[in-house]
């Protein structure tokens, strides 16, 4: 008797109109060195043969659902979580490549960390502009604390655990904009996290356009995770409060020029997140210190350097800044 085949992965892979890069990311998949995996690729209505791509494959790997009707990306991910059966499910996007070794270094780390239900990677990118490598925090706490400012997981790069959605009924949320980062700050309540220090994906860069009003969109939805997030935290904000604090983050471009009442706010708003933190004790202490640091340090020291030397002439005339290491 044939021994039935139960793939231990299901990849789920949201496609439309993806005729130009999608023999890209199918055979990155084909490449991979760990094999008991299923490709479900989901179109959502294409217009061009992004169908016919698919079915050329002969591989009985590759199953395709095809939709009569376009719903955006993320309701179309839905399709494939409800359908899934693995132990695992992955995320490519049809526009991104995987890494020959991705799917065994992420099978082995979570086999080994059974504590761990989401586990992403740093991300390399290629296509338009020089080479990059994102960089993202590795541990179960160093995420939590950097999901209070921003997204910190790959979506071309995310394993999670089916048995955690199904337990808790996760799914994207379709309502609004910024729908990962929404979804791995819910599974973060429920579960440890982590992402593996080495790139696995490749993230393709090519010239799009959105609209302002997209990206104002955009940021009302992070807005609103960030929101949801600093209510947990339980510090008394407003909305000033979480503008400033997107300043540092999402909405860099529009930080104002740097000057006194500047930086005083900025002290005094990561002072009462340090506060209350240590109050009601949500996230590490430790940690959250190092995160602000990072965050907020950086995109002072990084974009207006040249004025906080001075600022610094000013406050000590007296003391020589030359032995001061900035960068």
């Amino acid at each position: 008797m044939q021994k039935s085949y139960n793939p231990l992965i299901d990849v789920l892979m949201p496609v439309y109109n993806a005729k130009d890069f999608l023999n890209e990311a199918i055979d990155s998949l084909l490449a991979q060195t760990y094999t008991n995996w299923i490709l479900i690729v989901i179109d959502d209505a294409s217009t061009d043969n992004s169908v016919e791509i698919v079915e050329a494959y002969k591989d009985n790997r590759i199953q395709l659902i095809k939709k009569s009707k376009n719903t955006g990306s993320y309701d179309t991910l839905n399709q494939g979580l409800k359908k899934a059966k693995g132990k695992y499910i992955a995320i490519l996007d049809a526009d991104d490549i995987c890494h020959p070794e991705r799917f065994q270094r992420q099978v082995h780390f979570l086999e080994s960390s059974s504590e761990i239900g989401l586990c992403g990677t740093w991300v390399k990118t290629f296509g338009l502009g020089k080479e990059k490598i994102w960089k993202y925090p590795t541990k179960t706490e160093e995420i939590r604390c950097a999901l209070l400012f921003h997204n910190c997981f790959a979506h071309s790069s995310v394993m999670i655990r089916r048995s955690i959605l199904e337990k808790h009924n996760l799914l994207y949320n379709t309502a609004r904009m910024a729908q990962d980062y929404d979804l791995w700050v819910r599974i973060s309540e429920y579960t440890q996290t982590a992402n593996i220090k080495t790139p696995l994906v490749y993230y393709r860069v090519y010239p799009h356009s959105k609209s302002a009003l997209k990206r104002q969109e955009q940021h009302i939805a992070v807005d609103e995770i960030v929101n949801y997030q600093l209510q947990k935290l339980q510090v008394n904000f407003t909305a000033n409060d979480l503008l400033f604090h997107s300043y540092f983050t999402y909405r860099k471009n529009q930080m104002p020029a740097l000057s006194f009442s500047f930086l005083y706010r900025t002290f005094s708003w990561c002072y009462k997140l340090l506060k209350t933190n240590y109050s009601t004790q949500k996230y590490s202490q430790t940690t959250l210190v190092y995160t602000i640091f990072g965050i907020y340090a950086t995109s002072l020291l990084r974009k207006q350097i040249d004025r906080i030397l001075f600022l610094f002439k000013k406050i000590s005339p007296t003391k020589s800044t030359s032995s001061l290491n900035l960068h």
